[in-house]
């Protein structure tokens, strides 16, 4: 296994290894869309990830970037399935702030067992549920999911417009047809304070 750091590394390799897949660990936002910068000139390369990943391509050689319209005016409603514990932290600290306007919808399991894929698809689709109506009722000014499964369940096949990032590993996104920014994020990333400070992002406060 090679191990190169830093983009021009990476690109020596990729051009000179003859290895057919690799894994990328980046730490950063910039990190990211340097790394995007990069694989944007090598048309050979396949790239699979999150959309954060993806839309890391479509950035121009100058890091200009499309802006999130933040901080929003409005309630935000986030909806979460995951049950790692990165999340479970995150939704402790998040509650304990006890923030105005801010609506968490979450799954209830035993961090301890494993879900069964059967049973993960109707906790999503719960959720996706329970999102919808909220999403009706409150007509928040953005919607956070957490967790790849939970947004897929709460979007489904909605064609989004990529709005850039409101922070660390969090895609803003808009609908096509207008509704709520559209906010998302892995279950098993960031700190506990990760939640806090994307809300403070979001909102303004």
């Amino acid at each position: 296994v090679d191990e190169v750091a830093g983009p021009a590394a990476l690109d020596r390799w990729l051009r000179n290894s003859g290895t057919s897949f690799a894994v990328c660990d980046v730490t950063s936002s910039d990190g990211l869309f340097a790394l995007g910068r990069l694989l944007a000139t090598c048309p050979d390369v396949l790239v699979a990830g999150t959309a954060e990943a993806i839309g890391s391509l479509l950035v121009s050689p100058t890091p200009t970037r499309t802006s999130p319209p933040v901080p929003v005016d409005g309630s935000v409603v986030v909806v979460c399935g995951s049950l790692h514990e990165a999340a479970r932290a995150q939704l402790g600290v998040l509650a304990g702030r006890a923030i105005d306007d801010v609506v968490v919808i979450a799954s209830q399991g035993d961090m301890t067992r494993p879900v069964s894929a059967d049973a993960a698809r109707t906790i999503a689709a719960a959720l996706a549920r329970q999102a919808h109506e909220a999403v009706a009722a409150r007509r928040p000014a953005a919607l956070v999911i957490v967790g790849g499964d939970t947004a897929a369940a709460v979007l489904g096949d909605v064609v989004l417009a990529s709005l850039g990032t409101v922070g660390p590993g969090a895609a803003a996104s808009s609908a096509l047809d207008g509704g709520p920014l559209v906010v998302t994020r892995s279950g098993s990333f960031g700190a506990a304070q990760a939640l806090v400070d994307l809300m403070r992002a979001i909102m303004g406060r």
